[in-house]
């Protein structure tokens, strides 16, 4: 029984080591542990020092009387351009001007500043004129350039029109006598073209009057017979104005003049000169005789003469050499007195402030206002337009 027992008891254990071996397979093999001799630790870690030397600061010296503190040193004062902030004007009175916005004559108070909303004249209408009084307003109309340009007067505050002239001829540029009884203008004539041409062409260009009520149509130079030894072309007048005093009539009108070409001989050129001629014709001016500068060049041309409603002073624009613009000059009415109020702009169309202080113009399509001694050094922006008047 022991012996069966015994045989039991072995074979159980010997099962046991099979079914451990099969279940967990080894397939690493075990980490060999070094059996050499064990390191002794340092007895001591090394230490490193290195020498600090002080850096040599550089000694501070005090600030001398001459040396000036960052409080007392001036810092310039920037100046303001005048594309920033405009230089300070005091307008007064209305402004009538052409206005392509609104295809007519329009009228600007200039005190409000108020852009005008609506026209007050209609179509195809030009070249307004205030009477003195501010009451009422000249201007040119017509439907058609081939049939002419006829005068007209308005009542600024009833708007009731009064026809002045009438016929085939172009008649513009109005400026009124001082009491407001007459009105000076140009007639420009219209004459047939060439039958193989379209329309019509123009022929002599001529200073006239009339009253304000169209009566009394009459020339300031009576073109037949013609005068003799006149220093103008009395066929080949414009932009007349009437001075303040009443007694004359100033207008460009062209001369021939003699200038020096390149080749050393002379030409006779034509140009606009600017004259005042009394309404008597006992006196004819030139006030701006020709001048070929120290460059031997063209005589100037003179244009757009505007008669000062304070003393005797004339505005008009002129350009010295061809390759310049026409600025605009204000001088006495002896022509001794000659100040360029612009620079470098295309000028038209000048017209007085009534306080005489002020100028607007018109340049490439727009208004502007300037002073008249011509301290300002840009142009005030009005408006879009031409033809200026400035009206109380």
């Amino acid at each position: 029984m022991k012996k069966h027992i015994l045989l039991i008891s072995i074979f159980l254990v010997f099962g046991l080591f099979v079914a451990g071996c099969v279940g967990v397979p080894m397939t690493e093999k075990p980490i060999a542990i070094p059996t050499g001799p064990t390191p002794e630790p340092p007895t001591s870690i090394p230490v490193f020092t290195a020498t600090l030397t002080p850096a040599v600061l550089p000694t501070t010296k005090p600030l001398s009387a001459s040396v000036p503190l960052p409080s007392q040193i001036a810092v310039p004062t920037p100046q303001p351009t005048q594309s920033a902030i405009p230089e300070p004007v005091d307008l007064k009175g209305h402004l009538a001007y052409y206005s392509p916005r609104f295809g007519g004559v329009v009228i600007r108070n200039l005190e409000s500043g108020k852009k005008p909303e609506e026209r007050i004249t209609d179509d195809w209408s030009s070249d307004p004129a205030w009477s003195p009084d501010g009451k009422k307003l000249a201007f040119v109309k017509g439907s058609n350039p081939d049939e002419g340009y006829n005068l007209y007067i308005m009542d600024v505050t009833s708007k009731k029109v009064v026809t002045v002239t009438s016929g085939n001829h172009v008649w513009d540029s109005p400026s009124w006598s001082p009491d407001g009884e007459r009105i000076v203008f140009r007639a420009l004539s219209l004459v047939s073209k060439d039958p193989s041409s379209e329309g019509r062409g123009y022929g002599p260009s001529q200073i006239m009057f009339v009253n304000a009520d169209g009566s009394g149509l009459d020339f300031l130079i009576d073109p037949y017979p013609s005068f003799k030894n006149l220093p103008f072309s009395e066929i080949d007048t414009e932009n007349p104005c009437w001075s303040t005093d009443g007694e004359y009539i100033l207008f460009a009108a062209q001369v021939g003049v003699v200038s020096k070409g390149e080749d050393g001989k002379f030409y006779g050129l034509d140009r606009e000169h600017i004259f005042k001629v009394s309404l008597d014709l006992t006196e004819i001016r030139d006030l701006t005789p020709m001048d070929l500068g120290s460059s031997g060049g063209p005589s100037p041309y003179y244009w757009f003469p505007a008669c000062s409603p304070k003393g005797k002073k004339f505005a008009f624009v002129a350009n010295f050499f061809e390759e310049d613009p026409f600025n605009l000059y204000v001088d006495s009415l002896t022509g001794a007195d000659k100040v360029q109020v612009t620079r470098e702009m295309m000028v038209f169309n000048p017209a007085w402030s009534p306080d005489g202080k002020y100028l607007a113009f018109s340049s490439e399509g727009n208004i502007y206002v300037v002073k008249a001694d011509g301290s300002m050094k840009e142009p005030l922006l009005i408006d879009e337009g031409d033809s200026p008047s400035w009206g109380p």
